[in-house]
This record gives C-alpha cells, structure tokens and sequence, in this order.
C-alpha cells in the first residue's frame, strides 16, 4: 500500500484534500529541505534565517512570488489594523515577532525585510507543519499557505547561489 492510500484510509479528512493540496503539502518539506541546506547551512532557526538573507550578495527582485505571499499573508494575518487569530497561530518568537509585524502592516518597506519576514513566517508553518499542529484539523484551509510558501521558496533559494 503506497502512502496517500494509507492516509487516505487512516487519516480522518485526508480524502476531503483536493490533489492540489495534497501535493502542496508533500512538496513542502522537500523544498524547505533545500532551502535550508542552501540558505542556512542546515540551521534554519530565526537567527540564521536573518543573517541568511543578510548575506545575500547580489541585487534581487521583490516581485511574483515574492509579492503574491506577501499579499496572501498580510490579509491571513493582518486585518484592519489588528493581527488576526491565524497569526497568534504562527507563534513567532521574540526575534521573529518584531520583524515580521511591522512588514505585515507596511511600515517595513524594504525587500530585505519583507523576504525576511516571509522566511520567518514560512519557518513558523514548517515548524507547525512538522510538529504536529496542522495535522489537528487534517490539513484544511492550508492550501494557501503551503502554495505560497513552496513558491516562496522556489524564488528564494536561487539567491544563495
């Protein structure tokens, strides 16, 4: 028996996931393996990921992917001046938590903090993913999340090469 009918027979609200769910979430710890290996050094804590984008070299671009994630997580988790219950949710830390809010309300303006910022929350759902909270509610609601996060990922990890 191959994985997905495993789950599919033994994970409560695994066959109500569209395939474009399903395959977001498997590809996500695969592209944040990457990521991590090619940023970070395989450390990829809060700490890491900001002198990581701090040392990227060469000018980048803040657009496509980058603006896309932005924009879909500024409205799960910044709404009429206040954070939702979606941000309560990530749990960032105390390092995390200062850089991430000011970009989710627009006060930080520049590509290093907003790809920060991305980072930093794309790290919160890895470790929420991989820890078992997501898993709570089978994964739905969550296509947004792991759509932006991969492709997030995939116009980052270029720039630490």
């Amino acid at each position: 028996m191959n994985a997905g009918k495993w789950l599919q027979a033994n994970f409560a609200g695994y066959e109500r996931l569209s395939r474009s769910e399903k395959t977001e979430i498997k590809d996500f710890p695969v592209l944040w393996s990457i990521f991590e290996m090619t940023a970070t050094m395989k450390r990829a804590k809060p700490q890491t990921i900001i002198d990581a984008v701090d040392q990227i070299a060469r000018p980048f671009r803040f657009d496509g992917p980058f603006l896309a994630a932005l924009d879909f997580y500024r409205d799960r988790f910044y709404r009429d001046g206040e954070t939702t219950p979606y941000f309560d949710g990530l749990s960032l830390c105390r390092i995390a938590r200062p850089l991430v809010l000011p970009v989710l309300t627009g006060e930080a303006t520049r590509k290093r903090q907003k790809l920060t910022a991305l980072l930093l929350i794309i790290n919160r759902l890895r470790n929420n993913f991989l820890h078992g909270e997501k898993a709570e509610y089978a994964f739905e609601g969550q296509l947004g999340n792991f759509r932006h996060a991969n492709r997030t990922l995939m116009a980052a990890i270029p720039l630490w090469r």
